[in-house]
């Protein structure tokens, strides 16, 4: 995951490249222009784009599960945890007791 935390807000960067409708949409000028307080003439096409390696995998978390982690780590962590579960196919769900109806 890849994320900003600025102040109270945590925001998920993600990036992809453009579908054929974005692209045609952006160049026929069906979306709005860019704020003109946001400069990018000095901008780097791609300056960062080695430091996430073939095996690394992007996702979005929603605002109010990033909220709970204060770091990429921590989801690591979290995740990591998960996984002796996920691969015996534990629902999470407490097993039926006898006397339970079933």
């Amino acid at each position: 995951m890849a994320h900003r935390a600025r102040g109270d807000e945590i925001r998920i960067i993600s990036a992809r490249p453009a579908m054929r409708r974005e692209r045609r949409q952006y160049e026929e000028g069906w979306i709005a222009e860019m704020r003109s307080e946001y400069d990018f003439s000095d901008g780097v096409r791609g300056k960062y784009a080695d430091r996430f390696t073939s095996d690394c995998v992007l996702v979005q978390l929603d605002p109010d599960v990033a909220a709970s982690f204060p770091d990429s780590e921590a989801v690591n962590e979290a995740l990591r945890s998960l996984i002796p579960a996920a691969k015996r196919g534990d629902s999470g769900d407490p097993q039926p007791r006898r006397g339970d109806g079933v």
